[in-house]
């Protein structure tokens, strides 16, 4: 995959969902080749190498357990490290999506312990 132009390697990319086991230069290319098509990305990691995936999309999250780099970088902190309450928010939000403008907010933690609404 590292020989092919940025569009073939999107292009091979468009029918994929989920990435797993991925470097962290890789995961930024994918990010910046799913956008190319029109997809809105999300982002999960932990590792403070993984920043140029998280600035890329258009929601980073980070897990509570991971680094403060990779914390600092995100959109989004889950705290107790709970994939659930990522799919749960995305969700109850999917609807808004199509709604209004994506506008990043500094930040938004998730700390389900605390949260009756999620």
């Amino acid at each position: 995959m590292e020989n092919l132009s940025k569009k073939e390697y999107a292009e091979r990319l468009s029918d994929k969902k989920v990435f797993a086991r991925v470097a962290p230069l890789q995961k930024r290319d994918i990010v910046e080749a799913m956008k190319s098509l029109g997809h809105f990305v999300a982002v999960t990691v932990d590792g403070a190498n993984d920043a140029p995936a998280l600035k890329s999309a258009h929601i980073g999250i980070a897990m509570g357990a991971g680094t403060d780099l990779a914390k600092e970088a995100s959109s989004t902190i889950v705290v107790d490290n709970n994939f659930a309450y990522i799919l749960m928010m995305g969700l109850r939000t999917a609807f808004l999506i199509p709604i209004i403008q994506y506008t990043p907010s500094p930040e938004m933690i998730i700390d389900a312990s605390r949260s009756s609404r999620l």
